[in-house]
């Protein structure tokens, strides 16, 4: 995958988690509860013992992190 910003080729990989990863509107006070609106679960649970993840390109020139959801 190219990176949008500087057109480099980015490095394949995944952010992982012991939890479910959320994106949300707002900064949460207990993020070990999952939120309840205006937000969006990222990650897949990968079976047991390996947590969650989310596949993403990293390009490190531009320290950008880009992701499906």
């Amino acid at each position: 995958m190219k990176c949008p910003y500087c057109d480099k080729e980015m490095i394949a990989g995944y952010i992982q988690s012991s939890g479910h990863i959320y994106w949300s509107e707002n900064i949460r006070k207990v993020v070990g509860i999952p939120p309840r609106k205006n937000c969006m679960c990222i990650s897949d649970n990968t079976g047991m013992g390996s947590g969650h993840m989310a596949k993403a390109g990293c390009c490190k020139e531009c320290r950008k992190i880009i992701m499906d959801i």
